[in-house]
């Protein structure tokens, strides 16, 4: 079911807003990132690139230079990084693409010092195009925000305004903090906001006062 949209109170809307519309909204829409740039494909490519490349890699051999049993804290720190990654292609694009860029920094450095044996690996080059996939859409969705930003800021016009404080829970509406039952707010189904639930007068209490002064 949808939803129609409810206008903001007059009293709510600050002095000169330019109003919102049609052709503004169908341009800013326009402007939204394109299907394949979607945060789930990329997320998909790249752990099913990871894992198979994890997967048809050669068993370590223990050498002298090294030995079976050492903990492989590099391997570890690629790993956290890997999975921060997918974390942040949703909710980080620029930290996404900070991210694959260490991993591809790290299959460099790994391809210069064994001699670039995995090159010709087809798991190793699946990794690398998961890689750039994801980079890909991260640049794509960063710059349909900024696109998207600029349009929103042009159909504003020249008029700006401060945002509303953040209402806060000590002393709103007259309530102490923290706030008692009877202060909760609740729907007023008449007008659709959200008033406070008024106090009875058996339930307030008063502070006795001080005893006079001796």
């Amino acid at each position: 079911m949808n939803t129609p949209p409810v206008s903001l109170p007059a009293e709510h809307i600050p002095p000169g807003t330019a109003a919102w519309r049609s052709a503004d909204a169908r341009v800013w829409l326009s402007a939204v990132p394109a299907r394949w740039a979607h945060p789930l494909w990329a997320t998909v490519g790249l752990a099913g690139g990871a894992v198979w490349f994890m997967e048809s890699g050669p068993e370590p051999s223990c050498t002298p230079a090294s030995p079976c049993g050492v903990q492989d804290w590099l391997g570890f720190g690629l790993l956290t990084v890997l999975l921060l990654t997918f974390y942040w292609l949703w909710r980080q694009p620029r930290l996404a693409l900070a991210g694959l860029g260490c991993v591809a920094a790290a299959l460099v450095v790994d391809e210069v010092a064994t001699g670039g044996g995995s090159l010709a690996e087809p798991s190793w080059a699946g990794f690398v195009l998961a890689l750039a996939f994801a980079a890909a859409g991260a640049l794509h969705r960063l710059g349909a925000a900024a696109r998207q930003h600029a349009l929103a800021l042009a159909a504003a016009g020249p008029t700006t305004a401060r945002l509303p404080r953040p209402p806060t829970r000590s002393g709103a509406e007259g309530c102490p903090s923290p706030w008692p039952p009877s202060c909760w707010p609740w729907p007023d189904t008449a007008s659709g906001r959200r008033v406070r639930r008024p106090t009875p007068t058996s339930s307030v209490r008063h502070a006795s006062p001080p005893p006079p002064p001796r």
